[in-house]
């Protein structure tokens, strides 16, 4: 699925669009720098809005990190574990779950 992604302008555009609405809605109801766990959700805006104009901007460069990650499987699992446990960690703290 990722690879017709990148193979189609329209969908990297598309993509593009809405990781920087999505992290331009984060940023305007959720933008605070303290030293807390709540800076992780501003840093996952700002990444979003960068996403978004570089897949605007320049959406020839995607696919070519794609391939750079896709090199090794082993990093695909480490990211998922990775987004997984933050995933996780976000949910036990938004909610008050312990």
């Amino acid at each position: 699925m990722v690879k017709e992604f990148t193979k189609s302008p329209a969908l990297c555009y598309l993509g593009g669009v809405l990781a920087l609405f999505f992290g331009l809605f984060i940023l305007i109801f959720h933008n605070t720098w303290d030293a807390s766990w709540t800076t992780i959700i501003t840093i996952i805006g700002w990444l979003s809005v960068i996403k978004g104009a570089l897949l605007i901007a320049c959406p020839n460069i995607y696919p070519h990190f794609l391939n750079w990650i896709y090199k090794g499987e082993a990093l695909i699992r480490y990211i998922g574990v990775i987004y997984l446990l933050l995933g996780l960690f976000l949910t036990v703290k938004g909610f008050n779950l312990f």
